[in-house]
């Protein structure tokens, strides 16, 4: 004949499973958090950088890093759908403005890291000189296509359009703009000879043989190049260690080994005055002010 439980008796019981059910999924969950490995989304500018910080940082550490490498604006549209991201490398410190505001940053979290430079690239065989020169013709200089990363949403791109516009040729050359994914494919369409010549950072022709740097834009001529790097609201403990890693010492040096120039002291970037939201403006808009001096 089965027992009969009392109310109370069947509220102690109940209470007791609770507990030991909450006890059994904390033990299970603790080796999952120290087994998952840290998740570090980079920028496509830092490939390279980050995979030898990375195998760095293992060797060292013995704590797993997996990474995923994009466009800025494709990684941050990813952590703030939900992509599972402890660490973030933005080429444009509006990314991280942008996941900040949207509370997918830990507070007063981001540092800005290192700059770049841009610079123009043509084939390695081809005989094209230009000035970098208002007022110089750079429609007639370089003929046909002409590879960026995309103005509406990639920062390297964006900082080419500021930077031609400020040069006054963004209307020479706009009707000939081919917008990539990512820095990286405007450098491949001109080592592979689909565009006659690109923008990229200086830090990504220096390492193709395929291409040669005709002339480098002038860093007034757009917004400062900074890569900033964001730690995600839930971050797991553990990236805390790759993130110590990465502002410091042994990293600065890989860093300016991969031709990165180092900020003195990596610091909390608060946004510039009308800095506001990244760039998805019509091609035209940018450093128009400046463009017009």
């Amino acid at each position: 004949m089965a027992t009969r439980l009392s109310i109370p008796e069947l509220r102690q019981a109940s209470a007791v499973a609770a507990i030991a059910l909450l006890a059994m999924l904390l033990v299970g969950c603790k080796p999952a958090e120290q087994d998952r490995p840290v998740m570090l989304f980079a920028a496509a500018s830092t490939a390279e950088l980050v995979a030898d910080l990375v195998a760095k940082f293992e060797q060292a550490s013995g704590i797993r890093v997996q990474c995923n490498v994009a466009s800025s604006s494709t990684l941050a549209r990813q952590i703030e759908n939900g992509a599972a991201c402890d660490l973030f490398i933005s080429a444009n410190p509006q990314w991280l403005d942008y996941l900040a505001k949207r509370g997918c940053l830990a507070d007063d979290s981001w540092q800005v890291l290192f700059s770049n430079a841009l610079v123009i690239i043509v084939s390695s065989d081809s005989a094209v000189s230009i000035d970098i020169e208002s007022g110089f013709p750079i429609g007639e200089a370089v003929a046909g296509r002409w590879a960026l990363g995309d103005p509406d949403h990639v920062p390297a791109g964006i900082y080419a359009r500021e930077a031609l516009i400020h040069m006054g040729w963004w209307d020479q050359l706009k009707d000939r703009i081919v917008p990539c994914m990512d820095v990286r494919s405007a450098l491949a369409m001109v080592e592979t000879g689909q565009a006659n010549a690109g923008i990229v950072y200086a830090t990504d022709a220096a390492m193709s043989s395929k291409v040669r740097v005709v002339g480098t834009l002038r860093a007034d001529s757009h917004t400062p190049i900074r890569y900033g790097l964001g730690r995600c609201r839930h971050a797991s403990a553990q990236s805390n260690e790759l993130r110590s890693f990465l502002i410091g010492p042994q990293a600065i040096e890989v860093y300016r080994g991969h031709g990165f120039a180092v900020l003195d002291g990596g610091f909390r970037h608060p946004p510039p005055e009308g800095l506001g939201e990244p760039s998805t403006a019509s091609p035209g808009a940018g450093r128009t002010s400046r463009g017009a001096s």
